[in-house]
Order: C-alpha cells, then structure tokens, then sequence
C-alpha cells in the first residue's frame, strides 16, 4: 500500500469536501521580500500554532484548520511554505528513492532555512505522496520555487505565482487561472512593491460564495512579520511578530478571535454550525459506564503503510472522552455504543471504533472519516 504523508492525507480529505482554490504568491527584489496567500475553503474554523524552536529545530509558525490541520507555515529563519491541492499527476523519477517515514513538509520547515536546503532535502526522498499536491516555498534571501512532484520550478526575475495548475504542464500565454492572471498583471505593472500592493492583489484574487477566502496572509520574510486578514476582509489586519510570539512557548489561537466580528462571516458561519447541530441530532448517544473510557485511553499511531508518523491521543476528563492529533483541536467524542464513538465535522459524522486484541484488552482505534477507514495500533 502506498505510504502518504500526513500533510497530503489532510489535504485530499479536506478537498474532498472544500474546493481548494488558494492563491500563493512571491516577490524579491534585494531589498524587499515578501509571500502572500489566500486561503480558500469551506471550513471556517481556523487556526494558528506556535511552536519554538528545541532540539536543533526551528521555531515555526502554523496556519490552518481545526479539523483539517495546517496549510502553510513560515519558520523564524524566514522560510515559509504553502501547499495547493491539484489534480492527479504521476510522479515517476523518484519512485526508487527512500521513502521518509513522517510528514516531509513538517521536517523541512523544521530542519530548512532556504530554498536550496529543501531542494537538497527533497532529492532524498519517494515524492509520490505529491500526485495530488503541489507546493511553493520562499526564503528571506530572495528565492522561492514551486515543486509540482517531479519538476521543479524556480523563480525567474523579481516573483513567482502559484495557483491550482502545473505551470510545467502549459505555456505562460496559455494560463487560463484569472487568479494567476490578475496577481501576474498587478506584479508585473507596479515597479514598487510594498505590503499595501501585496494587500491588494490578495483583495483581487480572494474568492466568496460556498469557497470563500477564511484567511489570507503577507509575510515580511526578513523581519519575521506576518499581516493576517480574516474571510477576505481586507480593511482588519492583525500583525504578528514571529520572534515575539514563539518567547511565549508553544501555543495557539483560534485565528477568528484575533478579528472584531463581521455581518458576512457569522451568515457564513450559521448554516454550518446549524448542520453540525443537525448532524449530531441525528444521532443517537448511548448511556455507557465512563470507567470504560480507561480501557480507551492512550497513544495511537495509524498504520505507517497509510499514513506514517502519525497519531492519535485518547484522553479521560470529567467522565468524558476526547480525540486529539497534531495540529487537530482536542475534541469530545460521544458514545453510540461501549466500542462505538462519533463527533460531528462540518459535513459528516466522523466515527471512531476501539478494538480488542486476543488478549481482551482494547489495543487498536480505527478512524472513519469521509469514507476512509485510518486504522491505528496503542503505543502507549
């Protein structure tokens, strides 16, 4: 079975209910350097995580979804990344290279301060866990380079943009994205570039409707400075000082709170919560004896062969069980049966089994979510 790493598993199965159309984009002139990115989805429930750096790593900073996990991230070297959800292409030239038992995005922004330094991480390695993704990063010493599974491409002249097609695939006077489009026309037409134009061209190119823009972000690469707009509202901006927050230890926000409440997100935000409600209504919760929980509580890793490096933990609290992951909210799920779990997403019920082993003692969890089982085994 083919191994997937845990940033491209996140984002299929985010995809398959959220139409992905981000916008990420990069200029350098010498001087300035600056990344943008809009972030579109259905998921409103965002989400930032700080994490500093320790044990040779740096420290980084994360931007995503409560459920769905991160989609961009920027370390204290001045690095930063983003990811955008393709169609399928098959990566071949790779296929007999080891194949990195974790999430390789995850060790980049970790272990890499520049663009070079990814290129050389990611010549290691299998890369067919990207048939579906496609990723750019950017470094503060003004190279950026957009990695579409067997090709690489990098920045020529002063930017690079990115949306949700391979650019080795077609010709420059063939794009057909009005987001790439638009970005290249204003980038291309504005001999000063600043954080204000980098604010208008994410206006440009936001989206609204079912898929709207829920964030965006500029970073200053060079000084560790991040602008962050909340749903495609471009007059509220929130500045975030990366070396400040990670002295405060790791943490997190809900990236919403940090924004005054606006008419156009909560009309947005409603008939979801409705349905959420409507979800869990539909379903039945059963009355268990809490002590069964201990027999639940632990450390589950997914099996590697689907997705490696990754895992769960089952806590107790107040006769309450929770479900937790990485860069995953901690999470109440509620009984339907003694083995038997669920919690309602924004489109479907997600269900959680605990299995015995031949000795009777509950030793596997198994994750169903949109249709896909994640079998995990109890480590700890």
């Amino acid at each position: 079975m083919k191994t997937y790493s845990k940033l491209l598993l996140i984002i299929s199965l985010f995809t398959y209910s959220n139409l992905f159309a981000c916008t990420v984009f990069y200029y350098s002139d010498g001087k300035m350097v600056l990344a943008g990115n809009n972030e579109d989805a259905k998921d409103p429930f965002t989400k930032i995580w700080f994490i500093p750096s320790k044990e040779n790593k740096y420290g980084r900073v994360y931007f995503g979804f409560k459920e769905g996990g991160y989609m961009g991230v920027m370390n204290d070297q001045g690095l930063f990344f983003d990811g955008l959800a393709t169609e399928t292409l098959k990566v071949t030239l790779s296929v007999n290279k080891e194949t990195y038992k974790g999430d390789l995005v995850d060790k980049v922004m970790a272990e890499c301060a520049t663009v070079e330094e990814v290129l050389e991480l990611f010549d290691k390695y299998n890369l067919q866990f990207m048939e579906s993704l496609m990723l750019m990063f950017g470094d503060k010493a003004g190279n950026s380079v957009i990695i579409e599974g067997d090709v690489k491409i990098c920045k020529k002249g002063n930017y690079q943009i990115a949306t949700n097609f391979y650019q080795s695939k077609s010709e420059p006077a063939s794009y057909t994205c009005s987001r790439y489009n638009i970005a290249e026309e204003i980038l291309k037409n504005n001999v000063q570039v600043t954080i204000d134009l980098f604010r208008k061209i994410l206006a440009a190119t936001h989206q609204e409707g079912k898929y709207p823009t829920q964030y965006s972000n500029i970073y200053d690469l060079k000084n560790g400075i991040i602008y962050l707009y909340h749903f495609h509202n471009f007059e509220n901006v929130v500045i975030l000082n990366l070396n400040e927050e990670l002295k405060k230890g790791e943490h997190s926000y809900d990236l919403p709170s940090l924004f005054p409440i606006t008419f156009a997100e909560e009309s947005y935000k409603q008939p979801l919560l409705e349905n959420m409600e409507k979800l869990l209504s539909e379903k039945k919760i059963a009355k268990v004896d809490p002590k069964i929980y201990n027999s639940f509580i632990g450390y589950y890793e997914i099996d590697p062969s689907i997705m490696a490096g990754y895992a769960f933990n089952i806590t107790e609290e107040d006769d309450k069980l929770y479900i937790q992951a990485q860069f995953l909210d901690k999470t109440e799920i509620f009984p339907e049966s003694n083995t038997q779990f669920f919690f309602a997403g924004i489109d479907e019920i997600i269900e959680i089994s605990f299995v015995k082993d031949k000795s009777g003692k509950y030793s596997r969890m198994i994750a169903k979510i949109f249709g896909m089982e994640l079998p995990a085994i109890k480590i700890k």
